[in-house]
Order: C-alpha cells, then sequence, then structure tokens
C-alpha cells in the first residue's frame, strides 16, 4: 500500500478562516452540503494516488525543478460557483480570477514533470478552483442558486511562495493532509521534509 499523494497550493490561515465564515453563513441557509474543512482547502495541482514511499524524494526533485521555473506570484479568490451546473450541483468551488493564467502555467509544468516520471495524464482540463463542499442531496438546491446569483466572493488576495507534495490520509471523520515536502518558487532553498499541513 503507496502512500496516498496529491501536489497543491496551500493557503494562508487568513484565508482559510475567511473561507470558513463563508461556509458558516451558507449553511445557515440549509443547503444538503458537506463543507470541506477549512484547514483541508487547497488547489490542487496534481493528484498523484498511491505512491511508493521510495519514489517521494524522485518527486520532491522533479518539483524543484518545477519550483526553479517560476516566481513567486499572487492570485485573487473571488465568487463561488459549482461543479457540473446549478442544475445538478456536486461540488461547491471558490474560483480564482486575477492570476488564474499563473496558477493554470504551474500546473501544466507540475503535470508534465509528474507524467515524465510515469503518472497518467490528467483527461479532465484543468479549471483553476478550491473545491469548498460537495452537495449530498438536491435538498436545498434552491437556496444554493439563490447564494450562488448573490454575488457573494471571497474577494481575497494569495502570494505563492511555494508548492507543495502533501500526504492524505482518509478516515472516517474526513482526510487529514501532512505536508511531506515544500518547494520554494525561483529556486529559494530547499525543500521542508515532514512538517504540518497549512500555513
Amino acid at each position: 500500500m503507496g502512500i496516498r499523494s496529491f501536489v497543491a497550493i496551500n493557503l494562508p490561515h487568513r484565508v482559510k478562516e475567511r473561507i470558513e465564515l463563508v461556509q458558516k453563513e451558507w449553511d445557515a441557509l440549509g443547503p444538503h452540503v458537506r463543507w470541506v474543512a477549512p484547514e483541508n482547502v487547497h488547489v490542487t495541482l496534481k493528484f498523484l494516488g498511491d505512491v511508493a514511499e521510495e519514489r517521494l524524494t524522485q518527486i520532491g526533485q522533479a518539483l524543484e525543478g518545477v519550483g526553479g521555473q517560476f516566481s513567486p506570484f499572487g492570485f485573487t479568490l473571488n465568487s463561488f460557483g459549482v461543479f457540473p451546473d446549478i442544475r445538478n450541483p456536486r461540488i461547491v468551488w471558490v474560483g480564482i480570477g486575477e492570476g488564474a493564467d499563473r496558477v493554470s502555467a504551474l500546473q501544466v509544468a507540475v503535470e508534465k514533470e509528474m507524467e515524465r516520471l510515469g503518472f497518467p495524464a490528467e483527461q479532465r482540463p484543468f479549471r483553476s478552483h478550491l473545491t469548498v463542499g460537495r452537495v449530498k442531496s438536491p435538498r436545498g438546491r434552491r437556496v444554493l442558486a439563490e447564494f450562488l446569483q448573490s454575488d457573494a466572493s471571497i474577494d481575497e488576495p494569495v502570494e505563492v511562495h511555494e508548492i507543495a507534495l502533501m500526504k492524505s490520509d482518509l478516515r472516517p471523520t474526513g482526510p487529514i493532509y501532512t505536508l511531506l515536502r515544500a518547494v520554494k518558487l525561483g529556486g529559494e532553498g530547499g525543500g521542508r521534509i515532514q512538517g504540518p499541513a497549512g500555513g
């Protein structure tokens, strides 16, 4: 059994707190949504699946190469949306506005490096977003629609200085994410190994 892993952009604590406030406001309206724990909200760049422990160093080195190609940059979180659409909502997300092109470019670079290491390429097009909830039933769908039409948004800037190789432990109470390696953008120093998730 390997280590369930993914590559992500983690968010600062300030942004996670803002997301939690909006989740609580929304939840009070009654939609049947299971909210993602704020400390677990992130931008997924590449899901790797179960990875043999001995491959983690190789993956980390490949990510160091990606990090050296990019300078630190910023993006802005903006409005909420759902996948696939409001008639059949399954995923509640927060979109990325300004800086989305930089996030997409980073994702493409990570995707190419991981494909070079033998990880299958993602078939779905990348859409810059953060998953914040999963819809459990049609109950409250009208509330979801009204909330989306209210122009609710996060409007928070995020500075990106590193990408993270993360471990995911699936538990009955929800996943627990642990930072395996942090890779600085711009080649700023070496990666940290085995630290707490978040920021």
